[in-house]
């Protein structure tokens, strides 16, 4: 069984609030949708709270995971290593939630996708976070 889920983050500065999408798809199929409002943040906390959320979202043994963001910086860190400048309690959540979604599934992948580029799924985990980051 294969999950592939898409994520993205969205901040709103006339409201000082973030929100994020989820939308996670069972064998190509979708199963779940979701989008949740933060207070303040930024848009780069929408996006890390995106895949955590993302990550705690999965609560049985899966085959594999691939977890799809626009934001390449997570993509980046996970994959190449990448430093991490700010935001470091975010990133230990993300660490915590990485580590236990491990060992539900041996095998994770991040990828990248273009934002904004026709790409149907991206699209929708899009308006997902900026709807909740707009919501009253």
């Amino acid at each position: 069984m294969k999950y592939t889920i898409y994520c993205d983050g969205a901040y709103s500065s006339a409201r000082n609030t973030s929100g994020s999408g989820v939308l996670i798809l069972r064998d190509g199929i979708e199963i779940l949708r979701f989008g949740k409002k933060f207070k303040g943040g930024t848009n780069n906390t929408a996006e890390l709270c995106a895949a955590i959320l993302a990550m705690r979202s999965i609560k049985l043994p899966v085959d594999e995971i691939e977890i799809i963001s626009d934001y390449m910086y997570i993509v980046g860190t996970v994959n190449q290593g990448w430093k991490r400048n700010k935001n470091k309690n975010l990133w230990l959540e993300f660490d915590r939630c990485y580590n236990s979604l491990s060992l539900l599934c041996p095998k994770i992948q991040f990828s990248w996708v273009k934002g904004h580029n026709n790409d149907k799924f991206n699209g929708i985990v899009d308006k997902l976070a900026v709807e909740a980051s707009q919501s009253i």
